[in-house]
């Protein structure tokens, strides 16, 4: 692993030089954040060169004329990946680790707004993602030699009371809220994209708000050079509303609906066709009280439909709960975290309740842990800890049961894994870890954690006999 190590953090300070000498760039009304979707952003500010801080930021923004303007981005994300045990004892397999690289650039050109309010525009981002050193070949989905991640077409028209119309058609992004239902897939190396169109209606005020509203299909990923295409066995609609809540409360507020098709889906107890739609909410809230702040998110989601001749009736609900104390040194927040989903009750009941995650976001549930959110019940306390302005450590604990002792477990993709249903035993395993996030730049950052999962009675009943340690070292750059 030393080896990789090393080669990683070479080729970083690479990218962190020509930051270094452009300065570390706040964000501020002149100049945007860097977003988890890259088309979200628009750098028109750099037009004007007065708000140019770095020396990069020539090659960010190019005018065209008074009527457009093209901007350029790019994406590295490095991860050295080491693994010791990582099938739990059912094999010979040891110590094992990887160097997982992702690239991405992108073009993104608009037109200034005319007299009509009217604007169009064209993203492109290409991506590679490539995986060396693991001895027991890539995961899925590790690895995309070269492919389209995203190519679009957008228009919009905005009204002079701070109301926008936006229609975006072809290959894109999807991330809302948590990313519990749908998001990038940001964990593993190659992210979940959708060829679909995506009608977006949002007002400014003081409690703004946003309706998206889309329908297509997902993209699935392939090995090859642009060889990924649109996966016509699932298709996907549905719709998504944000507002902000008032600013005492400092939070926000989300309504949806997803409907999602798949022509073939299994569970421990059922394969066949399937018709699913979620109903869900979300409410997060931020609020000083004395000398800390308190947050709090809920998210609960139901979901109905029919699993070949069976009606679905499942169920999620999440949320997490901390405080931070502004006042004391190195401002620690401690967090209660709760996940639960619905399993099946067995094949004599009348329905299916086993939930399923769509396209959620890979990781979120625990880092180096096998297990997604189906059928499944955690506790995740966690203290966190700001060393400096640049530092954050922070240490967590996952704690997780089966919710029925008559449905298995399920990989993150929502995928039954090969470990039997019907045993008597909940208790799936807990898994603790520590984890280091270090900023050197609004660019540039590097992460680095270690945790180790140990699996409970039901999969040691199983044959997951060992542990698994799991350990990183990530860096990241943007332009």
């Amino acid at each position: 692993m030393s080896v990789r190590i090393v080669a990683l953090l070479v080729t970083v300070p690479v990218a962190m030089s020509a930051q270094a000498s452009a300065g570390i760039h706040p964000t501020t009304a002149s100049r945007p954040a860097y977003r988890a979707s890259r088309a979200d952003e628009d750098w028109g500010t750099l037009r004007d060169s007065s708000n140019r801080t770095g020396r990069l930021d020539g090659a960010k923004v190019h005018a065209l004329g008074g009527h457009a303007y093209l901007s350029l981005g790019a994406d590295v994300r490095l991860i050295e990946e080491r693994y010791r045990s990582e099938d739990f004892g059912r094999t010979s397999l040891g110590l094992d680790h990887s160097l997982i690289q992702r690239y991405m650039v992108h073009a993104d050109l608009r037109t200034v707004a005319d007299s009509a309010r009217f604007t169009a525009r064209l993203f492109a981002q290409l991506k590679s993602g490539l995986v060396g050193g693991r001895s027991v070949g890539a995961r899925v989905p590790d690895t995309d030699t070269l492919d389209i991640q995203q190519a679009f077409a957008e228009l919009s028209r905005a009204s002079p009371s701070d109301r926008s119309v936006s229609l975006r058609v072809g290959r894109q992004e999807l991330v809302y809220g948590s990313q519990r239902l749908i998001g990038l897939r940001d964990f593993p190396n190659v992210r979940q994209t959708f060829d679909l169109a995506r009608v977006m209606l949002h007002a400014g005020g003081t409690k703004p708000w946003q309706v998206d509203v889309f329908g297509g299909r997902p993209v699935t990923t392939r090995t090859g050079v642009f060889d990924d295409a649109t996966d016509r066995s699932k298709s996907l609609w549905g719709a998504y509303a944000t507002r902000s809540l008032r600013s005492t409360l400092g939070g926000a507020m989300d309504l949806y609906y997803v409907g999602h098709h798949r022509d073939r889906a299994a569970t421990h107890l059922v394969a066949g066709r399937e018709t699913r739609h979620t109903l869900g909410a979300r409410v997060f809230v931020r609020r000083s009280a004395g000398a800390g702040v308190m947050d709090v998110e809920l998210e609960p989601m139901l979901q109905f439909g029919h699993l070949a001749d069976d009606a679905i009736r499942a169920w999620s609900a999440s949320g997490v709960t901390g405080w931070r104390w502004s006042s004391m040194p190195a401002k620690p927040r401690l967090s209660l975290g709760f996940d639960a989903s619905s399993g099946d009750r067995g094949p004599s009941a009348a329905t299916r309740g086993t939930y399923h995650p769509l396209y959620a976001t890979g990781g979120h549930m625990a880092l180096g842990s096998p297990l997604g959110a189906v059928n499944f019940m955690s506790l995740h306390p966690k203290l966190e800890a700001t060393l400096t302005s640049k530092a954050l450590l922070f240490g967590d604990w996952f704690i997780s049961w089966r919710e029925s002792t008559r449905d298995g477990v399920y990989n993150i993709a929502g995928i039954p894994i090969g470990v039997p249903g019907n045993r008597s035993e909940r208790f799936i395993g807990h898994r603790p870890g520590i984890h280091l996030d270090y900023v050197l730049s609004t660019q540039t950052s590097l992460g680095a954690c270690v945790t180790r999962f140990m699996p409970g009675p039901y999969l040691r009943a199983s044959g997951w006999k060992k542990d698994t340690e799991y350990a990183t070292v990530t860096a990241t750059y943007r332009f």
